[in-house]
């Protein structure tokens, strides 16, 4: 049997019927052609392997330094791989069936304060289309909190500037409305106007929002490098990447005593338990403050 065609077929099946990302989708398939790759070594066939057999190899991965997070991935990509074969009849018996994905400690996001995200924003040379480019990317990840892949994907149709609010296609290509402010508002309208259409002179760039210099659709690594770049302009000494601006579009609504189950709309979170990790940053948060200027907690 060719498990190579029946790892398109299960990746086919995780596209179109599982609704799964293109990032997750990808990150199967590569952890997938990794088992096969390390059965093919050991002249194993996937048909015949045991528990132990996984098991085994989940504990290679673990001393070739694979951290737990990647650990977890590879066992859930394993076990729904096996699942799609049982229930193709590919094989007999699932020996995935009883391999177990360890539960991961919930760590708090790094994020960014707001005087911080000013400093970024005060960096940014806005006097040429891409600079009023970059503000709007930085604007709209910060005023709407979208995941860097919703915003490379949206497109003029779905930002609604009479009724303040943007159409997100999200995880599992699940819709959501956010609302957006007059700040990335302002600056949409002023990139729209002023930059895009000079653009997309140099490309067909489609409906798509966000171009690059040559006019064609903007890619999520353009976008942190170009986040990078204006960290470093603000002198600011952290790990930038995108989904920071999502941390601290989070964060700053409930310092700010937004509604938890709101929070959770604009995220486009299935479970309100993901969005409760933000409460323990603002807890956080709310400590420090208190040792700071609490006179009895400067005494102790």
């Amino acid at each position: 049997m060719d498990w190579h065609l029946v790892l398109k077929d299960f990746l086919n099946t995780l596209t179109f019927e599982l609704n799964l990302t293109e990032n997750t989708r990808s990150a199967y398939q590569n952890d997938l052609v990794r088992l096969l790759s390390h059965l093919s070594g050991k002249k194993l066939i996937l048909e015949k392997i045991s528990l132990k057999n996984l098991e085994e190899y989940i504990m290679e991965l673990s001393k070739a330094g694979f951290s737990p997070r990647t650990l977890a991935r590879n066992i859930s990509a394993i076990k729904k791989f096996y699942k799609f074969c049982l229930n193709e009849k590919y094989i007999n018996y699932n020996p995935a069936d009883l391999l177990e994905i360890p539960k991961l400690p919930k760590s708090l996001p790094e994020t960014l304060s707001f005087e911080e995200i000013n400093e970024i924003l005060k960096s940014i040379d806005t006097s040429n289309q891409l600079g009023i480019r970059n503000r709007a990317i930085i604007e709209v990840l910060y005023g709407c909190g979208l995941r860097v892949s919703e915003l490379t994907n949206l497109k003029i149709k779905q930002i609604y500037f009479k009724e303040e609010m943007l159409q997100v296609f999200g995880k599992g290509r699940k819709i959501r409305l956010v609302p957006v402010g007059k700040f990335a508002l302002q600056w949409l309208h002023s990139y729209l106007n002023k930059a895009r259409p000079f653009l997309a002179l140099k490309a067909a760039a489609k409906d798509f929002v966000f171009i690059s210099h040559v006019g064609t659709p903007l890619s999520r690594v353009s976008v942190w490098r170009m986040l990078q770049k204006y960290t470093i302009n603000a002198g600011i000494n952290k790990n930038i990447y995108p989904h920071i601006f999502r941390h601290a579009y989070a964060t700053h609504l409930l310092e700010n005593g937004a509604n938890l189950r709101a929070v959770q709309e604009m995220l486009g979170h299935a479970d309100i338990s993901t969005t409760q990790i933000y409460t323990h940053v603002t807890n956080q948060y709310l400590k420090e403050e208190y040792i700071s200027f609490h006179p009895r907690a400067k005494e102790e």
